[in-house]
């Protein structure tokens, strides 16, 4: 349910828009930048003279607000939903406008709403950084058949991961106006500021965990949860049959999650909490000589910093193909290839591996670059709030 508040939002130069990873960006970006929040979920709703004024007046957006199908007057639920959507959004213009800041800045780079205020509010720079891995299915799949509103993402600015991103974008006929391909804000900020890698390292394998309840289910996404069956089961037969440490980065704090990898591995690999705020994954990761994955944003940004990361894709469709094939990625479904990639990243010098990897590694998620993500972006905004 809605809180609602009767008063107006706070003015700030700077507002994160939508309340997710609004303390990635806060804590990591902004530092000591005052800044706002502005809740984007309908979890806080103000409800002031002011922004119903403002609302009023964006009425004449209201067609624009449209996302997906024509409103549907056949069916008055769905027609209602919709309604209420392409309302809420022009809630959410009026916020923006009446807090009239010079930056709005997002970790959540797929929020439609975000992206369209971006193409009507033109007295504020909108910056959106990316959080995730994008492939086809985030891309085209997802989205709204063309010409539908929605089926094409639209904004001023994007901070990505790299140029495969770029490419991707543009493949699916996105229309960003500027990329800064980058890397990812959390892995560089990990890197740059919290790891403490004294070369020693604590488990031979660490499995990304990409554990999802509808998945686990078979009810969601049928082909990538028995890819990820696959995997754990080679990993499995691999630690046993090989006297090799494991461990299990976990994605979230949910008792499901650790009873699915129970169930999956036995109790032969440690189950290392999640602590978002600490980023133990990312240091979970950075002690463990291997990591493996299907195709999770924190395998990709490892990969991108030098980790030795091997990709495992069982699930017969190769859009979760690693962009770059190489000694760091798998399709084939059986264990002796399987144990063939992991014992050669096992093995393999890390100045060797760093050569092989430096071309893939960059075109996937960017770290060649003099500044970090969080010390740019930082920058950006500095520059833009102090601008006359």
């Amino acid at each position: 349910m809605p809180v609602f508040k009767l008063f107006n939002p706070e003015r700030k130069s700077v507002v994160i828009f939508d309340y997710e990873g609004s303390e990635a960006i806060g804590k990591m970006a902004l530092g000591d930048i005052d800044y706002g929040i502005l809740h984007s979920r309908g979890e806080l709703v103000y409800v002031t003279p002011q922004i119903l004024g403002r609302m009023a007046v964006n009425m004449k957006y209201f067609r624009r607000m449209r996302f997906g199908a024509p409103m549907d007057w056949y069916h008055p639920s769905k027609l209602l939903r919709q309604f209420a959507g392409r309302l809420y959004r022009i809630y959410l213009l009026s916020c923006v406008q009446y807090m009239r800041p010079k930056v709005v800045i997002t970790f959540i780079d797929n929020s439609y709403a975000f992206q369209l205020i971006s193409r009507i509010y033109n007295k504020a720079k909108f910056i959106a950084v990316q959080n995730g891995i994008r492939r086809r299915w985030n891309l085209k799949d997802s989205l709204a058949p063309v010409p539908l509103p929605g089926s094409i993402i639209s904004m001023p600015m994007l901070v990505c991961f790299g140029q495969y991103d770029v490419e991707l974008f543009k493949r699916c006929h996105h229309q960003i106006d500027y990329y800064h391909p980058l890397g990812a804000l959390k892995a560089g900020y990990y890197k740059s500021v919290l790891s403490k890698r004294n070369g020693v390292y604590e488990f031979d394998v660490c499995l990304i965990s990409e554990w999802d309840e509808a998945i686990a289910s078979g009810g969601f996404l049928p082909a990538f949860g028995k890819g990820l069956t696959v995997m754990n089961g080679f990993l499995s037969r691999y630690l046993k049959e090989e006297k090799r440490t494991g461990c299990v980065a976990l994605r979230s704090n949910n008792k499901k999650e650790k009873d699915y990898f129970l169930s999956q591995l036995g109790g032969q690999m440690t189950l290392v909490d999640n602590n978002s705020n600490e980023l133990t994954s990312y240091n979970t990761v950075d002690r463990s000589r291997v990591s493996i994955s299907l195709v999770s944003t924190l395998a990709y940004e490892a990969f991108g910093w030098g980790a030795r990361v091997l990709f495992c894709n069982f699930t017969g469709d190769d859009q979760y193909d690693f962009p770059s094939p190489g000694i760091w990625s798998t399709s084939e479904g059986h264990y002796e290839s399987f144990k063939a990639k992991l014992d050669l990243l096992m093995t393999v010098s890390q100045e060797e591996y760093r050569w092989k990897t430096k071309e893939a590694a960059a075109y996937v998620m960017n770290n060649t670059t003099a500044i970090p993500p969080h010390e740019f972006i930082r920058k950006l905004v500095l520059e833009q709030i102090e601008a006359p």
